[in-house]
């Protein structure tokens, strides 16, 4: 029978799973850190050494580690308590999609300004005035996200 500790324990692993590794990567030490930060614990950290408590752990873990969109050694890492090693395997990572994603932008870039001559030289169509204010539109949400 579960009792009102193991309930709040379970809580906090749905609230940190929920934030995601990389806001809240669970570990015994950080749900420790946490659940005394809240005033749910005040004992070491063998509060959480129980068998239950462990596999509640490593369960929750596992789950946070699956919705992560990194990669299988990001999450072999991670697993494995690498936290320092796990990071520096997604930044690698995160570089290699920029670098994706800023040719596929310079490819599309390219296109379409190839489309708007297109169009301007084959109809009288003003496409560069009817483009201005979507794209003013966009880089302006752009700069707020940033």
């Amino acid at each position: 029978m579960t009792n009102k500790l193991d309930i709040q324990i379970e809580d906090e692993l749905l609230i940190m799973l929920a934030e995601g590794y990389e806001h809240s990567p669970i570990s015994a030490s950080s749900l420790h850190k946490r659940l005394i930060k809240k005033g749910i614990v005040k004992g070491g950290l063998s509060t959480l050494s129980t068998p239950n408590r462990k596999h509640l752990i490593s369960i929750y873990k596992e789950q946070q580690l699956e919705r992560s969109e990194s990669s299988p050694e990001f999450q072999s890492l991670a697993q494995k308590g690498r936290t320092n090693a796990a990071l520096n395997s997604r930044i690698k990572d995160l570089k290699l999609q920029k670098s994706k994603l800023e040719e596929q932008l310079a490819e599309n870039t390219e296109v379409l300004l190839k489309i708007v001559n297109e169009v301007r030289n084959k109809t009288p169509v003003r496409v560069d005035h009817l483009l201005a204010p979507f794209l003013i539109r966009e880089l302006m949400a752009q700069k707020k996200n940033d």
